[in-house]
């Protein structure tokens, strides 16, 4: 009787080496596949948005300066910022967000050539309306001093010209710490107001252009406007070769409302290297 042998070709010493020699170097093949695949899948990652922006780089600075610009036509000035009403009667608020631009135009008042920033403001409230409004204040500048001398407006009712009796100062040509002066305003339609404006220090003003330092001002007083008056306080902070403002912070109080408000520079033409 024939006994049942093993299949030497599958079952025979050497083919099982040789297999597992085979299936050994299979799996090394495989596992280095993967590690490339993984390597390059993380190289991937890293490089599509996992890696870091670099910084941006520094705002320039601007240092402090004691002699304010002399103000061209074209001069041009963005701020942005926010107001709050509060009404006295019923203590509800709303608040709006502002866009104030200001520019130096060249024009005329009583057929006489002058200069003049032309201010337009808007308001814009959380519902979505939207209130726009312009003014101009009609200026001279002493080409000694650079002082800035107020001649008139037309923030009289319904956008009105108002004269003043005599020119107030709005901008003092040269800067300096502790320097207090008062104005006292009259105008041709009845108007008045009073200021106190006292220069208290120095700060630096961060822009979305550049750091800023400042002449830091307070400014308190009372306006009668159209038969109403209005107590308020500010300070602003004034970059003379800027010939502006860079910051304001603001609250006016009247019989029915109170407003508080904010204003940053957000852009200029002007170079103050000019």
């Amino acid at each position: 009787m024939n006994a049942i042998q093993p299949s030497s070709d599958r079952l025979s010493g050497s083919n099982i080496r040789h297999r597992g020699r085979a299936v050994a170097a299979t799996f090394r093949r495989t596992v280095a596949r993967f590690v490339i695949v993984i390597a390059f899948a993380l190289a991937v990652v890293s490089g599509s948005g996992c890696s870091q922006s670099p910084p941006p780089p520094p705002k320039p600075v601007i240092p402090l300066a004691t002699e304010l610009r002399v103000l061209q036509p074209g001069d041009n000035w963005v701020y942005k910022g926010e107001e709050e009403f509060r009404f006295n009667d019923t203590g509800k608020s709303v608040t709006l967000q502002v866009t104030r631009t200001v520019s130096v135009i060249q024009t005329t008042l009583d057929g006489k050539p002058f200069l003049a920033t032309s201010s337009s403001g808007e308001s814009i409230a959380p519902n979505g309306y939207k209130n726009v409004t312009s003014w101009l204040y009609y200026f001279t500048q002493d080409p000694k001093t650079r002082d800035v001398w107020e001649q008139a407006d037309t923030r009289g009712k319904d956008g009105t010209l108002r004269t003043l009796a005599k020119p107030s100062r709005g901008l003092i040509g040269t800067w300096s710490a502790n320097k207090t002066h008062t104005t006292e305003d009259s105008y041709s339609n009845g108007d008045q107001a009073k200021e106190v404006v006292a220069v208290t220090g120095t700060e630096e003003v961060e822009t979305p252009f550049a750091r800023i330092t400042c002449w830091k001002v307070t400014i308190t007083g009372t306006t009668t406007e159209d038969g109403k008056t209005s107590n308020f306080r500010q300070t602003v902070w004034i970059a003379p070769q800027l010939g502006r403002a860079v910051k304001g912070e603001y609250t006016s109080t009247s019989i029915d409302r109170t407003v508080t408000g904010k204003l940053l520079l957000m852009s200029t033409n002007v170079d103050p290297k000019d």
